[in-house]
C-alpha cells in the first residue's frame, strides 16, 4: 500500500513539475513574440480623422495609452478620441475604446480583442511582408480592414478601409498619424 501511495505521489508531483515548465516556456514564447510591438508601449497623441454614418469627414485628436500587461503576455490599448465643441468651447470625448493583444501559441497568430461601445470584435493581427499588420472587422454591410504601421520617423500610422464587395475594391474611411509624448 506504501508503494502505490508513493507512486501516485511521485506521478503526481511530476505532472505538476511538468506542468509549471510547460507554462513558463509557453509565457516566454508569447513575450517573445509580443516583444514585436514593444515600439507602441507609451503615451501617443495625434489627428485622426473619419467618414461617420452622414459621410461628413470628422477631425479629432486621438490618445493611445499602451501597456504591455502580465510580464509582456499582453497588450493593452486605451484609446481615447476628443474634438472641441462648437457651442461651449470645451473639449469633448467622441470616440472610446479598449483592445488587447497577445499572441495565440495554439493557432501562432496575433489574435485582437477590442471593445467600443458595449461592443467587442475578435479578430487576427495579420503581419504583411512591408512590416505593417492588418486587423479586420466584418459587419453586415461589409469589411473593415486597419492597416498599422510603424513609421521610420517614429510615429504611429493607421488607416482604415471599407469594402462592400469582400475586400474587391476599398474605400478609406479613418487615419491617424500619433507621436510618442
Amino acid at each position: 500500500m506504501k508503494k502505490k501511495t508513493y507512486l501516485i505521489v511521485f506521478i503526481g508531483l511530476g505532472l505538476l513539475f511538468n506542468q509549471g515548465l510547460t507554462a513558463q516556456d509557453n509565457a516566454a514564447r508569447v513575450s517573445a513574440q509580443m516583444n514585436l510591438f514593444s515600439w507602441m508601449t507609451g503615451k501617443w497623441q495625434g489627428e485622426a480623422w473619419y467618414i461617420g454614418a452622414d459621410r461628413t469627414r470628422t477631425v479629432i485628436t486621438q490618445n493611445e495609452d499602451i501597456k504591455f500587461r502580465l510580464d509582456g503576455a499582453i497588450i493593452t490599448m486605451e484609446g481615447t478620441g476628443t474634438q472641441m465643441d462648437k457651442e461651449t468651447q470645451e473639449r469633448v470625448t467622441v470616440f472610446r475604446a479598449f483592445g488587447i493583444l497577445t499572441w495565440d501559441t495554439q493557432a501562432s497568430k496575433y489574435v485582437l480583442r477590442a471593445y467600443r461601445g458595449g461592443n467587442f470584435i475578435d479578430s487576427e493581427m495579420v503581419p504583411n511582408e512591408d512590416g505593417s499588420y492588418n486587423w479586420f472587422i466584418d459587419v453586415s454591410s461589409g469589411k473593415t480592414r486597419y492597416t498599422l504601421r510603424h513609421m521610420e520617423d517614429g510615429t504611429w500610422n493607421e488607416k482604415g478601409e471599407f469594402s462592400r464587395d469582400n475586400g474587391q475594391t476599398w474605400m478609406q474611411i479613418f487615419e491617424m498619424n500619433l507621436k510618442k509624448e
